[in-house]
């Protein structure tokens, strides 16, 4: 099954393109209005938040980094870090330290849930794998994750788990861990905020560059050549080179 040729909005569904066409504010990526250079995009917005807007959008779509696109991305950021110093506060575990389970059919994770948790688990993570199955869908997989977090939320309330200093929390320590084989998948949430600096935007800048080259490959491998080249000119327009090789693709700054 092909995917719909859907951008994202972060934090919610993925939106038809006609949607992201009406929305002024944004700024269309594309040959005729050219490209703000990255490392000016670094100098005002994380790098995270970047990453979450390009994985919010089908990679046959267009893309805006427009402010206010960036700024929403942002901001539905906060919602996993807050979910993720909740975790902390609670557990006295950093999410950023949990080790993702395996990943597939060798996954283990589901069955240490049961009933209603174990099924809605089970749903979610069914969902986020299909979607990424179904032509690199990851607008799909990111408003899934949105939906994981609002499900934990969900359960430490039900559960009182900030009222019970004395609970076993082995239930919550399996969701946690099953969001973070989601979210490593996406090479989301690798490093804390805190650990993102001038010195690691090089390598932070590498692994964004990384997602967009894959993006171009699978546009390539589907004859998608009109979207691969947009990215090859959109990149060389932002003063970044693409030199395909036999064996995969370089990337450097003119």
């Amino acid at each position: 099954m092909q995917a719909a040729g859907a951008a994202g909005k972060v934090g919610g569904r993925p939106r038809d393109s006609s949607d992201t066409l009406d929305d002024l504010a944004a700024t269309k990526i594309s040959k005729s209005t050219g490209a703000e250079p990255f490392r000016e995009l670094l100098t005002r917005h994380r790098p995270e938040a970047i990453k979450l807007l390009l994985l919010s959008t089908h990679y046959r779509s267009p893309i805006h980094f427009g402010e206010e696109p960036l700024g929403e991305s942002a901001r539905a950021l906060e919602a996993f870090e807050r979910l993720f110093s909740r975790y902390e506060r609670l557990c006295g575990n950093s999410y950023y330290t949990l080790s993702a389970r395996n990943r597939r059919d060798g996954n283990a994770a589901i069955s240490d849930f049961h009933g209603r948790v174990g099924e809605h688990v089970t749903a979610l993570r069914n969902r986020f794998l299909e979607a990424m199955d179904d032509d690199f869908n990851t607008a799909i997989a990111v408003a899934t994750l949105f939906d994981f977090v609002r499900f934990i939320n969900k359960f430490i309330d039900s559960e009182g788990l900030e009222k019970k200093a004395d609970h076993d929390f082995e239930t919550l320590n399996g969701l946690m861990l099953l969001m973070r084989e989601l979210t490593s998948t996406l090479g989301l949430f690798l490093t804390p905020p805190a650990e993102v600096s001038t010195g690691t935007d090089g390598k932070l800048l590498d692994s964004l560059m990384q997602l967009i080259i894959e993006l171009r490959s699978r546009a390539r491998q589907a004859k998608d050549f009109a979207t691969a080249d947009l990215i090859r000119d959109t990149l060389n327009e932002a003063e970044i080179q693409l030199e395909d090789r036999a064996d995969g693709t370089d990337w450097s700054i003119k």
